[in-house]
C-alpha cells in the first residue's frame, strides 16, 4: 500500500480515511474536506510569507 501524504492525496482520498474511522464517518462530507485543505493550504502560503501580502 502506497502512503497518502498532503501533497498526493486527494480530497476523495482524504473523505475515504475519515470515513475508515467510526468516530468522524458521519460527521465529514466531501465538501468539508476540501474546506479543510482550502484553508490549510492558505494557511501555509501566509505561514511562508511571514504574513506579508503575497
Amino acid at each position: 500500500m502506497t502512503p497518502i501524504t498532503l501533497h498526493s492525496a486527494t480530497p476523495a482520498a482524504i473523505l475515504a480515511l475519515y470515513r475508515a474511522i467510526p468516530e468522524f464517518a458521519p460527521r465529514h462530507s466531501l465538501a468539508d474536506i476540501q474546506r479543510r485543505l482550502a484553508g490549510r493550504q492558505a494557511s501555509l502560503l501566509i505561514a511562508r510569507s511571514g504574513g506579508r501580502d503575497v
